[in-house]
């Protein structure tokens, strides 16, 4: 279990705590939720590309992305803290 699991874990084992404690947690957790679904969906359809042209152009983006944009573009994901 990673770290951000166990740190949800936590958080949805105190939220059960109180009467509207699963609906706190819902209302805590669905934005940031939502937006990496909404992200997941966007970069499935550009990965899934089944025409050659999409294909060659996406790879070549890729291949001239700097490392560092790569990894600002996923700062909302992976720089989650509970």
């Amino acid at each position: 279990m990673s770290f951000a699991e166990r740190a949800a874990a936590v958080e949805l084992a105190a939220a059960l705590d109180g009467d509207d404690g699963l609906a706190a947690h819902d209302l805590a957790r669905r934005p940031r939720t939502q937006m990496i679904a909404r992200r997941a969906e966007r970069i499935g359809v550009v990965a899934q590309s089944s025409s050659p042209v999409a294909a060659a152009l996406r790879d070549l983006v890729l291949r001239l992305t700097p490392a560092a944009a790569s990894l600002r573009s996923r700062a909302p994901v992976l720089d989650w803290e509970p």
